[in-house]
């Protein structure tokens, strides 16, 4: 895949139920996937805007390896450098390309 971008981390796609919580949040089936990833934190607070045109600021840049299905829907969990689980949905989903066009990755904006 991508050889010269290390992906020292692993995190789990939890894919979501069509059912929403009390909350309106989608609840996960307990059924996912671990993918091997690289996980950059936003350790400068940084904003982003999302499709609704809100500013919200993101946690995390979780770039995966091959491409996973992922929806905005599902739930992504990992672990920090602390052993603090995380368990997010998407704010923003790229997928990259080669100079083919050929998705190589995905990354995941949490």
């Amino acid at each position: 895949m991508l050889g010269f971008v290390p992906m020292p981390h692993m995190a789990m796609l939890l894919k979501a139920d069509s059912a929403l919580d009390k909350w309106g949040l989608p609840v996960d089936t307990g059924v996912g996937e671990a993918i091997p990833c690289k996980i950059t934190y936003n350790s400068t607070n940084e904003s982003i805007q999302v499709a609704s045109g809100e500013m919200v600021v993101y946690r995390a840049t979780i770039l995966f390896e091959g491409v996973p299905q992922i929806s905005y829907k599902d739930l992504i969990e990992w672990s920090d450098d602390w052993d603090t689980v995380h368990k997010k949905q998407p704010l923003a989903i790229d997928y990259k390309h080669d100079l083919s066009g050929t998705p190589v990755a995905v990354k995941v904006t949490v």
